[in-house]
Formats: C-alpha cells, sequence, structure tokens
C-alpha cells in the first residue's frame, strides 16, 4: 500500500485527518479516510475522481446524524465538519477544470505501420503525482503504465511487450500520447487512457480501426468449350465491395469468394465473371472504404468461340499427316522391290 500525504498539513491544523490509500494493483482509485476529532466517527469512501465533494460531505453529515441523537452534540460536530470541510470542498472544486481530451473520430492505422493515441490532460508542474494508465477497454488488459516518474511495465500485457512508448519529454506539457508499433488485427478496438495528478482524474476512450491496403489483384483467364472465365485473385483488409459492370456500365452478375482472416490479419478474395461471348469487355471494381482505396481494371478480349470446330481441323491435319507418312512408305518399298 502507498500512502499519500495530500492535504495533511493543509487541513492538519485545523483538526481533521485527511489521507489517501492507494493500492498499486488498482490506481489511481483511491479510497479516502476520513476521521473527526471527536471520534463521533470514521468512514471510508472510494474516490474515483476529485469531483462529487458535495454528496461525500453530505453523506458524511448524513452518518453523523444518524449515530448522534443529541442536537447539541450533533449541532457542535456539524459545525466543526462544515469548516474543516469548506478548504478541502474549495480545493477540490477547482479540480473540476481538469479533464482528459481524445479524438472523437476513430484513429486509422495499416497493417505494420505504427499507431499514435492521441491523449492530453491539464499538466502539474510536478511530474511526482502525475499516474498514467493505457487499457484496453474489451478486457482491460495494461498496454502502458507511468508512476513514480518512470514506465511501470510488470502488469503490460503480453500482447504489448517492446511495442508501448510514451514521449517522455511531452508528459510534462500535458500530453500523454501512446505510441505501438507494428500494428496488426489484433489491436483493433477501444483504449482507455487513464491520468491522475494533484489536479484530479479523468479517462478517455480512443478506438483504433485496423486496415490493411488491398494487393494488386492478378488476372487469370480460363477458356473452355462453351464459355470464359475471367478472374482476379487479391489480399487485404476488411471485407471490400466488389463489382462487375459491362462495356455500358451496366452491373454483371459475379461470383466472389472470401477466406476468413488469416493470422496476418488478411482477407483472401477471389472474384470472378464468365461469359458465353466471344467478343466482350468488363470493368472490375473493388472498393474499400476504410482504407480510402478504389480500383478499376478493364479487360478486353476477342477470341474463337468455335472450338468444337478447331479441334475438328486439329484431329483432321493429324489424320492427313499419317496418310502421306504411309503413302510414301509404300511408294519407297514398292520402289525398293522394283529395283531388285
Amino acid at each position: 500500500m502507498i500512502r499519500d500525504s495530500l492535504f495533511f498539513g493543509f487541513l492538519g491544523s485545523i483538526g481533521s485527518v485527511f489521507h489517501l490509500v492507494c493500492d498499486e494493483s488498482r490506481e489511481p482509485m483511491c479510497p479516502l479516510v476520513m476521521q473527526d476529532n471527536y471520534d463521533a466517527a470514521v468512514r471510508l469512501y472510494k474516490v474515483r475522481t476529485w469531483r462529487g465533494v458535495s454528496p461525500l460531505y453530505q453523506s458524511v453529515l448524513h452518518d453523523f446524524q444518524e449515530q448522534n441523537h443529541h442536537q447539541e452534540y450533533f449541532s457542535r460536530v456539524h459545525m466543526n465538519m462544515l469548516w474543516r470541510f469548506l478548504p478541502l470542498w474549495i480545493l477540490l472544486g477547482r479540480a473540476d477544470s481538469f479533464g482528459v481530451t481524445v479524438p472523437s473520430s476513430p484513429i486509422l492505422v495499416v497493417r505494420g505501420a505504427t499507431a499514435l493515441l492521441p491523449c492530453e490532460f491539464e499538466p502539474d508542474p510536478t511530474m511526482a503525482n502525475l499516474v498514467i494508465t493505457w487499457q484496453r477497454e474489451e478486457d482491460a488488459r495494461v498496454v502502458h503504465s507511468f508512476y513514480y516518474e518512470k514506465d511501470q511495465l510488470d502488469r503490460q500485457s503480453s500482447d504489448y511487450v517492446d511495442r508501448t512508448k510514451l514521449n517522455r519529454e511531452a508528459l510534462a506539457g500535458g500530453n500523454a500520447s501512446l505510441s505501438i508499433v507494428n500494428i496488426g488485427l489484433k489491436d483493433a478496438g477501444n483504449y482507455l487512457c487513464i491520468v491522475s495528478n494533484i489536479k484530479g482524474t479523468d479517462r478517455g476512450v480512443v478506438r483504433l480501426v485496423y486496415v490493411a491496403s488491398y494487393s494488386e489483384p492478378r488476372l487469370s483467364i480460363l477458356l473452355k468449350s462453351t464459355n470464359v472465365t475471367v478472374q482476379y485473385e487479391m489480399e487485404g483488409y476488411p471485407k471490400p465491395e466488389v463489382m462487375w459492370l459491362g462495356s455500358e456500365g451496366q452491373n454483371l452478375t459475379g461470383d466472389l469468394e472470401v477466406s476468413p482472416a488469416s493470422d496476418g490479419g488478411l482477407y483472401y478474395l477471389k472474384s470472378s465473371y464468365v461469359t458465353q461471348s466471344p467478343v466482350f469487355s468488363v470493368t472490375f471494381t473493388l472498393k474499400n472504404p476504410a482504407a480510402h482505396q478504389e480500383l478499376q481494371r478493364h479487360v478486353n478480349l476477342t477470341y474463337d468461340g468455335n472450338t468444337s470446330s478447331n479441334k475438328s481441323v486439329v484431329v483432321l491435319s493429324v489424320l492427313c499427316f499419317f496418310l502421306l507418312c504411309s503413302t510414301g512408305l509404300l511408294l519407297w518399298l514398292y520402289c525398293r522391290e522394283r529395283s531388285k
């Protein structure tokens, strides 16, 4: 446990005992212990933020009223507590201006790049009381912690070891932005930025969106006796919008196969269009709005669609070749016999 003598000297002269008891495993949430000199009551109140002192004061008075039935004693305690809480109330009231500022829009990060999660706060002249905690909102995994004027990474999730960094020079100016290198699919989600200093405690949520631009489409054309298949293959993330357009811009029916995301955080996409026409012009279009990516590839093809006639010509040519060879062989044998 860590005891912080905040407000000790200021309020000690007027007879009250106040101190914060912080559990390292749950910082920056601290219970506030208050004890009256008359020993009328000792209460423990958990304080998440310095705001809301008015309900805190009202609850203390309520406890005193329940435990003291004599009006004279309660009046004396009431006035005593009022004068002793008033300076604390004034000090804590100034903390209403403290806050953490984070962007309302998601942070878009490309696969393998470095993400910068912005987080700003009202700084304090000294960093001795500064506590910064970054964690995942979904499962409370610790991403990065800073207190005692240095990084504290003992409780850091294994998913973020050697990948996170705070700008030490910027902390004094109220900048708690966090860098995360080599972003992958598992890093997508919400991040909590929790900041505490002598002025107060506040938090903000930063959303990280993972994207991967689709690779250059790979074209393949398959000719059959009755149709032609035009196919494109590529990888990216997330699932895109795919269309096939005709020569006049009309929508064509195409097939689309998308495999589940692999460990590398990519989708494997295969899209094809089948036609029976020997002459055609089509356009393949892919849109990946998350990555602000749009691809268009044009295919113009002309071929002899009478493949059965072609096969007949080939077969006839082979038969003619064997017939000529046979005729030549017979003529050679006939000439040889006559020469004898």
